[in-house]
């Protein structure tokens, strides 16, 4: 169902452990000026008796930018046992204008190596060279056009795996094209905990 105000669907089964995606476009009034604060509201139905409702909605906030050539980065770290980390990155061309020939920087954490396994969610033509050192990882891409979104996906070990109060910190840029009107969002911060669990305690009693 698709009204001016909303867009519903009915799913008439979902079973135990499986997921799914819906995409939707909107279009922008035309009229909006720059700073204007948009925000999309999306929920699922409660199901009888589910004590938990607190995750069956989520929002999403953008700001309305000023036209031509944007791009913007967002990463995310998910633990792999204790022994190393996966990353997600997600990047976008959120302007009006096609940007050429832009690169991705990815600056691996301290106490890392790369893992040597890699992975994309993008048209691969446009992949012209990927660079990999122990520290620093590196992509170029010939274009991205406007409203266009892709992902990078892959691994790090930790050179102590295990060892708990230890914060690793993944700094992912992307190319600032001239004219970019909101430049902060080409850098992004990622920091993962290794946690602060106490694994053993030793006592020694003496007379």
């Amino acid at each position: 169902t698709v009204t001016k105000e909303f867009a519903a669907w009915e799913v008439t089964e979902l079973e135990n452990g499986l997921g799914g995606e819906f995409f939707i476009q909107l279009q922008i009034d035309p009229n909006l000026e720059p700073g204007t604060i948009l925000e999309n509201w999306a929920e699922i139905s409660p199901l009888p008796g589910e004590d938990r409702v607190d995750d069956n909605y989520s929002n999403w906030i953008e700001t309305l930018n000023a036209p031509g050539p944007n791009l913007r980065v967002h990463k995310w770290s998910s633990w792999n046992g204790a022994g190393g980390l996966r990353y997600h990155v997600r990047f976008e061309n959120i302007g009006n204008e096609m940007v050429t020939n832009f690169w991705i920087q990815d600056t691996l954490p301290i106490s890392t190596t790369y893992g040597g396994e890699w992975g994309m969610e993008f048209d691969e033509s446009r992949l012209s060279d990927f660079l990999p050192t122990t520290e620093v990882l590196e992509w170029n891409f010939t274009e991205i056009g406007p409203g266009e979104i892709g992902w990078l996906f892959f691994d790090v070990n930790l050179d102590e795996p295990g060892v708990p109060l230890r914060w690793f910190t993944n700094t992912v840029e992307i190319y600032i094209p001239p004219g970019d009107p909101t430049p902060d969002d080409n850098t992004w911060n990622d920091v993962a905990f290794s946690g602060g669990e106490v694994y053993q305690v030793h006592l020694w009693f003496t007379e």
